[in-house]
């Protein structure tokens, strides 16, 4: 689950498990499991906190103008629309291979 600043991810977990619960077929057993949580943190690409990021990942700061992985963004609309983000795509798969790793984990 993405959180975004000025969410509680104990709220937020609260709410799904209540909703997950209204959605359940009798009979089946659904289970809601965290498996880690932290508050959102929102900082300027000059803060000291986003240097200390970049430091220990080894690996600068990039902005892609994409939605972060696993956040559900919306599908382009048009053709101008899928051509940023199919560079945005490209510009990410580019820069992972770019890393001391070679885009492995």
């Amino acid at each position: 689950m993405h959180v975004v600043p000025d969410q509680d991810p104990e709220g937020i977990q609260s709410n799904l498990e209540k909703y997950v619960e209204e959605l359940t077929t009798l009979g089946v057993k659904i289970e809601v499991r965290r498996l880690g949580a932290t508050r959102p943190v929102l900082c300027e690409a000059d803060h000291s906190a986003a240097a200390a990021l970049q430091e220990a990942l080894r690996a600068p700061m990039v902005v892609s103008g994409l939605p972060e992985t696993g956040s559900a963004p919306t599908l382009p609309t048009s053709g101008t629309a899928a051509t940023i983000t199919h560079r945005g795509i490209e510009m990410r798969i580019r820069f992972m291979y770019a890393l001391p790793s070679g885009g492995r984990s």
